[in-house]
């Protein structure tokens, strides 16, 4: 009995945590290959340049983005498809002012 107990707590504890991995992009790509992350190796860091996912603020690596795009002359990274979708919609709504000094 109370090894049932402990499988099922076990077999519950990983699958939550497999959901939760999937829905962290929370793009609805379910953590497929977007390649989004909120952390980047620091081998990587140091070779290549991480760029910010203008929608879901994710930390991804430039050369595995999902896709850019151009507007008022600066580049965009994607962490998934979605997200350009999204940002195409309403490009103003998820840039950040630049702070002048």
């Amino acid at each position: 009995m109370y090894k049932n107990i402990l499988v099922f707590a076990y077999s519950l504890f990983i699958a939550l945590t497999t959901f939760t991995i999937a829905m962290a992009c929370g793009c609805g790509c379910m953590g497929g290959n977007c390649g989004a992350s909120n952390t980047v190796p620091a081998q990587v860091q140091q070779t290549e340049s991480k760029v910010q996912c203008p929608v879901m603020k994710t930390w991804i690596l430039a050369s595995e983005a999902s896709d850019k795009t151009e507007y008022n002359g600066k580049s965009y990274y994607f962490c998934c498809p979605g997200c350009k979708e999204q940002f195409l919609k309403n490009p103003d709504k998820y840039i950040e002012p630049e702070i002048k000094s």
